[in-house]
Order: C-alpha cells, then sequence, then structure tokens
C-alpha cells in the first residue's frame, strides 16, 4: 500500500510497468515456488527406510 504512495521509478520487465521492489518481491515469489516444487518432487523420490 505505501509503496503506491511512494515517487518511485518505474521499470519495464516482460511488458509490465513495476517498481524495484515489486520486481525484487516477484523474483522471490517465484523463486519460493521453484523451491517447492523441487522439494516435493525431490520428496517423492526419496524411499523412507525402515527402522
Amino acid at each position: 500500500m505505501i509503496e503506491r504512495i511512494r515517487v518511485n521509478v518505474k521499470m519495464h520487465f516482460l511488458g509490465i510497468e513495476m517498481t524495484q521492489a515489486q520486481l525484487i518481491s516477484f523474483a522471490i515469489i517465484l523463486g519460493g515456488i521453484a523451491m517447492i516444487i523441487f522439494a516435493q518432487t525431490n520428496y517423492k523420490k526419496a524411499k523412507p527406510t525402515a527402522v
């Protein structure tokens, strides 16, 4: 909300106009989604060991 009140330089990325903070948060979200997918695919490959 406050990000929209401040005067920030707009950047153009993939045809979308956004601020640097919005670009960074978008990259962090994409990184998190990628880590979740990576963890889920590796978890399925791991076989549980019997104790």
